[in-house]
């Protein structure tokens, strides 16, 4: 884990090569996310990890004619972000053996952080957190 840091130096090039990404493959992205002026602690190499596998789950089974939403989350102790897409409706079933999300939340755990994920009708949000580091 690397020395406590602001989110945005942290996390900035990583969001915006994500929402690149993904624009790439055709998905518009909504960003809204409000640096807090917080410090936290990660793995650069977990985070890349983690970004990897939230988009590459988004590639696979979002729809593409709904934007995904990024957006910051402060719970005081706790800040991070979620993301959030309308699931993909189609005939063709896409499997999931869940390994992508299990990761997340190994390699969330390993960083002290949390990992909440809810599915409800055609909509899927995963929210990461962080603890607040003390400045």
């Amino acid at each position: 884990m690397e020395e406590p840091d602001n989110f945005e130096t942290l996390l900035y090039d990583l969001f915006s090569e994500t929402c690149s990404y993904l624009e790439q493959r055709g998905f518009q992205t909504i960003f809204q996310v409000r640096w807090p002026d917080k410090k936290i602690r990660i793995s650069t190499d977990y985070m890349m990890r983690i970004m990897d596998n939230i988009t590459s789950n988004i590639i696979k089974y979002a729809d593409p004619s709904v934007p995904v939403k990024i957006l910051s989350v402060d719970q005081g102790e706790m800040a991070g972000f979620c993301f959030e897409n309308q699931i993909r409706l189609s005939g063709e079933k896409t499997q999931s053996n869940g390994i992508g999300l299990q990761s997340i939340k190994n390699m969330m755990e390993k960083m002290t952080g949390k990992c909440a994920v809810m599915k409800e009708k055609n909509g899927f949000r995963i929210t990461i957190l962080f603890p607040v580091a003390d400045s």
